[in-house]
């Protein structure tokens, strides 16, 4: 695989070129909806923080971003087959085998969860449930079948 990337090293610039793509769209999202947040990449990782601060750069100022919201977040992008990091203190990765196409997609649903979370009387049943992750007792791993690999199971 190293000697792969070493002969092909314009696999950087697309992830780059990705990476760039999906933080524009989100944060052309963001700005769309009026809820304040803050997307910090480099290359094809990236995180995003419900936040008012305007820059996260220290741990101090990322736990001033809303995790309740990004709870709301997160439930919406996995019901609608788009997974990321179940934590705002993540990372989100684009791959290689990302498509154009599935970039868009997400960006197209990046933009329905958050208008969804901008509605006060929906926000409110969101913010309002508690998660409870809890990993399925006695699965060895592996035996999930859940596409990120692990089992967990979500109570609200």
């Amino acid at each position: 695989m190293l000697k792969f990337l070493n002969d092909h090293p314009e696999i950087y610039k697309e992830l780059e070129d990705k990476g760039a793509t999906l933080e524009e769209g989100i944060r052309e999202n963001l700005g769309k909806t009026g809820i304040p947040g803050v997307v910090n990449r480099v290359g094809s990782m990236m995180t995003l923080f419900f936040s008012n601060a305007g820059q996260i750069y220290s741990y101090k100022y990322a736990l001033t971003a809303n995790t309740a919201m990004y709870a709301g977040y997160f439930k919406l992008a996995v019901e609608n087959g788009i997974y990321i990091a179940p934590s705002q203190f993540e990372s989100m990765f684009v791959s290689y085998a990302h498509t154009r196409e599935d970039i868009e997609e997400t960006v197209a649903k990046n933009l329905e969860a958050l208008r969804i979370l901008k509605n006060p009387k929906l926000w409110q049943v969101f913010y309002s449930i508690q998660l409870q992750v809890l990993f399925m007792p006695g699965l060895p791993y592996g035996t999930c079948d859940r596409p990120e690999g692990f089992c967990l199971h979500i109570k609200g």
